[in-house]
């Protein structure tokens, strides 16, 4: 093998394994679930502080029913395991 074409083989190597490194953190990204939430978590906070901040009433008026749905549900669930 001359030296040219080790130069060649070496660059070949160099290169596979920066292809490697890379499919493997953009497959880490993808099977992280918990980074994935945490992520997701905070661009939710960002939108709701957003949504508070050009509506308030509607924040408010928004989070009233979502908790009166949960409560709902969670009023249903009870009451038909007591009925059971």
């Amino acid at each position: 093998m001359t030296g040219e074409s080790r130069a060649e083989a070496r660059r070949d190597v160099e290169n596979a394994r920066a292809d490697l490194v890379a499919t493997l953190n953009a497959l880490e990204d993808r099977l992280n679930f918990p980074k994935r939430i945490g992520r997701a978590t905070r661009r939710a906070q960002v939108r709701a502080r957003a949504f508070y901040a050009e509506n308030p009433g509607g924040a408010i008026a928004a989070a009233a029913g979502v908790a009166a749905t949960v409560g709902g549900i969670v009023w249903l669930v009870v009451r038909s395991r007591l009925d059971d």
